[in-house]
């Protein structure tokens, strides 16, 4: 009887499998499933946290996932430090636990791991305070990592905690499916954490078809209808629904009426279109409400300002996910005399200019204030889309560098100095070798951004053919208004120099005070006068006969800065061209809006 007792436990342990016999995991939310809005930290997970060191770097809740529905993501830019780590539980920092052998593991996916001498890699510590650097590939697809550690019982801490991240490296780490397990003594012990078997490559789903496009995000090619980039999960643009109107109008007080504004009266003298329009006759005038913005490009309302002084004010935006000032978009306005027109794009961080957080949730705005303008009337707030047309130029690649943490313009693709070549992209970095990447906030969306190499090439595949290229090097100025200062950078096209410029100390004193007898007079454009003549943009053909053009660079600290770089076939010359216009049209609106916050547009 006790034989039979035995032997169906022993079958009815089979049947369970070997997991019914494990012990617990001592891992809170394990396979990282349960995310939350950014704290202030920019954790994302309520159960992990982290510490950025060296940035700009971030965490992501990623819907590319081992088992479930998310995984953690961790994204480091050039030379970052960047850690997740399990997160305080109560009543204890770390998680405590007794003399023995324990075993970690867990699943890591990568791509663009940066290689080569002195850089850290992937860097991992379990207990004692001893941290380990992983050696892993560029790119590699779910591979298991192990590592089997001893607390013994004169060990001078008991107590454990993950850290897993980027130690002066770059690229995106994901981690899934973290395992902490008491083991007995069977389980060799690991000096060092262990690769497993890659599961599967990295790779796409299908065919990428006739016209493939750039996942927004991490730049992989995609076909036309997959919905989520395959190599890093990022949201891909749906086809422009077509019932959309290229213009929203949100309210134009034609009913006589002020809501939902609160703040206001309306009023029939200086009306800037229509016959009412709200005047502010407190300090601010506010709307609450819930809409959609998420299929338009701008928020735009037309201003009349009675007075002979420009008014300072300021226009306040808030979404559903808003919990404070840090959590609102705030931005400074300035009513030049008379009629005007603001333009706020509708993808704005949440924040200050200087201190910039999460984007907008566009999809849920709560909520907009116009602040400290008192007597300032206002009409017709709409939403608009923006006319893209102009960029749909065949064989154009319109590339914006900068660092992660920077937006980059509507109509180009966002490249970081993380992005290394790979077919599978179509472009990238190769031995790329940088001093480092800026977000100087002004003056327009495009040259705002920018990273500096001082080495190395950019390469993108194209068909043979004749190409022109343009380029831009010069930089805005940094934060603090500091001037571009170099002795020589050089440029080169597919090992041909197309550019070899040195600063002189009389170069650099004619251009630093280029403005010094130039007067602001009544109708003077400040963008075509003043920020326009700030950049020297490189224009030159490349004739390919290889399939890829190579942009070589060399040049110390930030002689490069290199803000975009436009590639377009010459059989495209006139659309290439259209699209420059259209590009420094878009700057212009962009730099009077951010600079002035109005302008007769």
């Amino acid at each position: 009887m006790k034989s039979r007792i035995l032997l169906a436990l022993i079958i009815g342990l089979g049947l369970l499998g070997v997991s019914s016999l494990r012990a617990a995991n001592l891992f809170p939310d394990p396979s990282f499933e349960e995310p939350q809005e950014p704290d202030q930290y920019g954790h994302v997970f309520k159960q992990w946290g982290g510490w950025i060191w060296d940035g700009p770097a971030r965490w992501e809740a990623s819907t590319v996932a081992h088992s479930g529905k998310y995984s953690a993501e961790i994204i480091g830019d050039h030379r970052t430090t960047i850690r997740l780590e399990s997160k305080e539980i109560p009543e204890a920092k770390e998680i405590p636990i007794e003399p023995g052998r324990y075993r970690v593991t867990l699943f890591i996916r990568g791509i663009d791991i940066a290689q080569g001498p002195g850089m850290g890699n992937v860097n991992f510590s379990i207990f004692d305070g001893k941290f380990m650097a992983i050696k892993v590939g560029s790119n590699f697809g779910w591979t298991p990592l192990t590592y089997v550690f001893e607390v013994t019982p004169d060990a001078k801490s008991k107590k454990i905690r993950l850290f897993i991240g980027f130690y002066q490296s770059t690229g995106r780490l994901w981690v899934d499916d973290a395992d902490l397990e008491k083991v007995d003594d069977t389980v060799a012990l690991t000096p060092a954490p262990v690769l497993g078997k890659e599961e599967a490559p990295i790779a796409s789903p299908g065919p990428l078809g006739d016209h493939p496009v750039h996942c927004p995000g991490c730049g992989y090619l995609n076909p036309a209808d997959v919905r989520q980039c395959y190599a890093c999960g990022h949201a891909l643009a749906a086809p422009a629904a077509a019932d959309v109107p290229p213009v929203k109008v949100l309210w134009d007080f034609e009913d006589g009426k002020p809501a939902p504004f609160s703040g206001g009266k309306i009023v029939t003298e200086n009306v800037p279109q229509g016959k009412y329009a709200l005047k502010i006759v407190g300090n601010s005038a506010t709307a609450t409400f819930e809409q959609d913005w998420s299929q338009y490009d701008y928020l735009r309302f037309d201003a009349f300002n009675p007075t002979d002084v420009p008014i300072s004010g300021e226009v306040q935006l808030r979404d559903k996910q808003a919990r404070g000032y840090w959590t609102w978009v705030n931005l400074g306005v300035m009513y030049p005399p008379g009629k005007s027109t603001i333009s706020i794009r509708t993808d704005m961080y949440v924040g200050e200019k200087s201190r910039p957080g999460r984007p907008l949730n566009s999809s849920a705005v709560t909520f907009l204030a116009v602040m400290r303008a008192q007597g300032l009337i206002v009409d017709n707030f709409r939403l608009e889309k923006l006319d893209t047309s102009a960029a749909n130029v065949p064989g154009l690649l319109a590339c914006h560098f900068a660092p992660i943490n920077a937006p980059p313009m509507e109509g180009f693709q966002a490249v970081a100095a993380m992005q290394q070549y790979s077919p599978a992209r179509g472009y990238g970095w190769q031995n790329g070798k940088f001093w480092r990447g800026f977000n100087v906030l002004q003056p327009d969306a495009l040259t705002q951004s920018f990273i500096c190499p001082t080495g190395g090439a950019f390469r993108a595949d194209v068909p043979n053919g004749k190409y022109h290229v343009v380029l831009n090097l010069d930089s805005p100025g940094g934060f603090w208004g500091e001037v571009q200062i170099y002795d020589t950078r050089r440029v080169t096209a597919n090992g041909k120099v197309v550019v070899d410029e040195k600063m002189t100390y009389e170069s650099f004193l004619k251009n630093y005070f280029r403005n010094a007898r130039h007067e602001d007079l009544p109708g003077l454009s400040a963008f075509d006068e003043y920020v326009q003549k700030m950049f020297h943009p490189k224009s030159f053909d490349v004739d390919v006969t290889d399939g890829k053009i190579e942009i070589g660079f060399a040049g110390e600290t930030w002689a490069n800065c290199l803000s975009y770089l436009v590639i377009y076939p010459d059989s495209q010359a006139a659309a290439g061209q259209k699209f420059m216009d259209w590009v420094t049209d878009r700057r212009r609106i962009h730099c009077i809006a951010r600079r002035i916050g109005a302008g007769k547009l």
